[in-house]
Order: C-alpha cells, then sequence, then structure tokens
C-alpha cells in the first residue's frame, strides 16, 4: 500500500509540475535564458520526446507480454522514463528559476524510483529472461547502451 501511494505522490507531482510551469511561464518576467543552457534544453527536449514516441513505436509494433529486446530496448531498459526526466530537466534551462530546478530534481527521484520498481515487478513477472536482459542492458546510460550496441554490430 505505501508502494503504491509513493507511486500515486509521484504522478501528481509530475503533473503539478507541468501546470506550474505553464503557469509560470505567463507569471513571471524571469529574463531569457543564456543561449547555452536553451540549447542544452532543446537537446534535452528532443532527446526526451524521441525516446518517448520510439518507446512506444516499439510496444505498439510487438505486443507481446515478453522481454523486449530490440529498437530502444536494446540500447536502455527504460526508455519512457528516461524521456520523462529529460523533459523535467529541459524545463529549468527554458526557463531558469529555482522552483522549476527544485521541481525538476524532484521529478527526476521520483521517475528514477518508478524506474527501480518497474524493474523489480518485470523481474518477478519475467523471471530468468529479465534477469539476463537486466545483465545486458543499461538501465538508463543512454550513452553506454549506444557504445555496447556499437561494439556488438563491429563483432
Amino acid at each position: 500500500m505505501q508502494q503504491r501511494s509513493i507511486e500515486i505522490i509521484g504522478l501528481i507531482v509530475n503533473g503539478l509540475t507541468i501546470a506550474i510551469y505553464f503557469a509560470m511561464l505567463f507569471l513571471l518576467q524571469v529574463p531569457p535564458a543564456p543561449m547555452v543552457l536553451q540549447l542544452v534544453g532543446w537537446v534535452l527536449l528532443v532527446a526526451g520526446i524521441a525516446l518517448i514516441i520510439l518507446s512506444t513505436v516499439t510496444l505498439l509494433r510487438k505486443r507481446t507480454d515478453s522481454v523486449i529486446w530490440s529498437g530502444v530496448f536494446s540500447l536502455i531498459r527504460h526508455p519512457m522514463y528516461l524521456g520523462s526526466i529529460y523533459l523535467f530537466l529541459a524545463m529549468p534551462c527554458f526557463l531558469p528559476h529555482w522552483i522549476l530546478v527544485i521541481l525538476a530534481v524532484v521529478n527526476a527521484i521520483f521517475i528514477y524510483w518508478f524506474m527501480l520498481n518497474e524493474e523489480q515487478k518485470n523481474i518477478d513477472k519475467f523471471g530468468d529472461e529479465y534477469g539476463r536482459y537486466l545483465q545486458s542492458v543499461p538501465r538508463a546510460n543512454l550513452f553506454a547502451g549506444l557504445i555496447r550496441s556499437l561494439r556488438s554490430r563491429q563483432r
């Protein structure tokens, strides 16, 4: 029950953060973020959206109740969660305000907790196959996943 409560609180915080971000866009008169920070924000935004779309497309194509080893899931185990973290971290890059920095960090922590929780559910559900997947594919390190994928292609 406590786990479900934390999950609900996390989802509420996620939703409120998005609402607060858009409200702050209109209510605050914050000077524009430095160009470098905006560039980082665009990279995070595009990467986050790409991860969410690619993982959704892969899930819709596979429509399976087993571990998915292909597509973006061959690079990282939780592309949707990582994409969401990137989106929340992009927010303060466009609107650099201390409230958004705190909310981005809090949301990233909640989403990372969701990742860990999901892994435990998948271990219980898929057993040894998911154990092999855990050893083969990084949880959320996209760079490590890309390097591992490039090395396996060279062989």
